[in-house]
This record gives C-alpha cells, sequence and structure tokens, in this order.
C-alpha cells in the first residue's frame, strides 16, 4: 500500500509539466508533417515534464520521448472510440508508451506545441513497415513501468550525484515485466522482432575449433564468421534513434525553405 502510494505521488511529479519548458515559436501543422510521414517513421519529442528534463539530462540529448507513427484511423490499429475521441485529428495517429496512461493511441497533432523530429527506418521494406506498426498497435494498453519511474525520481540529486558512466545504466533499473514498458523500449522491440538494428550493430566473432578453422583456411575461406549481438530494448533511449546510422531525418517543408530568395532580410541603414 505505501509502496503504491509513493509510486502515484512519484508520478504525478514526474508528469508535471514545467513552466518554463521552451516550445517553438509557433504550432507546427500535423497535416504538413504527416505529408512527408510515412507508417513506421519514429517521432521524438522534446517533452515538457519534469520526466522529461530527467531522461534529457540522463542520455544527453534534447529527446526525451518516442512515439510511431501509425497513419491513418484503421482497423485493427484502433478502434471506432479513437475516431468518436479525436474526430479529424484520427487521420493522424501515433502509439506511445505515456506515464500516465500505458501503451494508448493518440493524435499527431498532440505535441504541435512541442519541438519534435522525425526518424525514418532506412530501406525498411513496406512489409516490415506494416508489421512494425502492428505490433507496436498490439502493445496498447500494457502498463508503463512505473517503478523505472521512482528509479529516475533518484536522479533529481545534484549533477556531480550521478557519474557520466551509470547515467544511461539509471534508465533501466526498473521491474522489467513483460506487461510494462516504456516509450523507447516498446518500439525497439517492435523493430527488433523484424530483424532491423536501432544501435550500431556490435559484431561478434563465432567460435570455432582448430580443426574447422585451419580446413577453411586451407579451403581458401574466410575462417571468420561474424554474428550480430542483439541490444536489449530495454537499454534503448529516444536519442538513439536520433543518432542511429540506420534511420534518416526527415524534415517537413516549409514556405521560406522553399522561396528563400523572397524572404524579407532587414538591410542595412
Amino acid at each position: 500500500m505505501k509502496a503504491g502510494l509513493i509510486s502515484r505521488w512519484a508520478l504525478r511529479a514526474l508528469t508535471r509539466p514545467l513552466a518554463s519548458a521552451s516550445r517553438p515559436r509557433r504550432p507546427w501543422n500535423a497535416e504538413t508533417l504527416a505529408s512527408v510521414m510515412q507508417p513506421g517513421d519514429v517521432l521524438l519529442v522534446e517533452g515538457d515534464q519534469r520526466l522529461s528534463q530527467v531522461i534529457s539530462y540522463l542520455t544527453t540529448s534534447p529527446w526525451s520521448h518516442a512515439a510511431l507513427y501509425l497513419g491513418p484511423c484503421a482497423p485493427p490499429l484502433c478502434q471506432e472510440a479513437a475516431v468518436a475521441r479525436f474526430g479529424d485529428d484520427a487521420a493522424h495517429l501515433i502509439v506511445e508508451a505515456l506515464a500516465e496512461e500505458g501503451v494508448a493511441v493518440t493524435p499527431l497533432s498532440k505535441y504541435r506545441l512541442q519541438r519534435v523530429r522525425v526518424c525514418r527506418p532506412r530501406n525498411l521494406t513496406p512489409e516490415d513497415a506494416r508489421r512494425v506498426v502492428e505490433d507496436a498497435a498490439s502493445q496498447i494498453g500494457k502498463t508503463y513501468d512505473v517503478d523505472n519511474i521512482i528509479d529516475l525520481a533518484r536522479y533529481f540529486l545534484p549533477a556531480s550525484f550521478v557519474p557520466a558512466r551509470f547515467r544511461r545504466d539509471a534508465l533501466h533499473f526498473g521491474a522489467g515485466k513483460p506487461t510494462e514498458v516504456i516509450c523507447s523500449s516498446l518500439i525497439g522491440a517492435a523493430f527488433e522482432r523484424v530483424g532491423y538494428p536501432v544501435r550500431s550493430l556490435d559484431a561478434r566473432v563465432e567460435r570455432r575449433s582448430m580443426g574447422s578453422r585451419i580446413a577453411r583456411e586451407l579451403l581458401g575461406k574466410s575462417a571468420k564468421n561474424f554474428r550480430f549481438k542483439r541490444t536489449p530494448t530495454t537499454l534503448i533511449v529516444p536519442r538513439d534513434f536520433d543518432l542511429s546510422p540506420y534511420f534518416d531525418i526527415v524534415k517537413p517543408p516549409t514556405r521560406e525553405s522553399m522561396h528563400y530568395r523572397d524572404l524579407p532580410w532587414e538591410t542595412k541603414a
């Protein structure tokens, strides 16, 4: 009972919006952003909660949250209730793991007042993109790893109390139960199930017997047989999609970039 009260208190404290949170100069348009997005794209969000600050600090990145773009509402990804709830915004939906609600479907326009970045998995086949989307959507209803949040709460301490080498590990002390996820692990697991990497691959040499190696060399074949080591999805954080060599950054078109020669630059008197 006492642990439950502490969890709820930590949840309320960490998800409270920050009054000083930085915001874009003007809201971005969901239709414009969606025009360059594809199902399976990852949306990174800067965030405006205390939890966002903690994750940004621990990962040394402005991106504190990740969501997966689903595209327009269509069964079995979402129900009629989503259309009734979001109205026209149901045309562009994302799936995300939220501390307050767990894994849920929400409209892309939800983050129009926050800085975002779109990361696209390079060369992902349409079939695998569909599988990634369906896998993430199948997790709807799972709860957020609140134990992870309580662990994060300890890191409101001064920066000197958390050595740099421990910052990433601090994100993974949670319960790790199969019914509980955090935003980036939800998406990372969906990509892993189709064999698509998020972080740089770590090649591991498969060990062979001495006789096998000699035989391969005599036959003129390489003695090296590489196997790639999988990264545990619980170790994936939002910034990994931003820095990943396998994801491209996609930016929406802007009026200024399309007609830069017509910009009204101020001239010196």
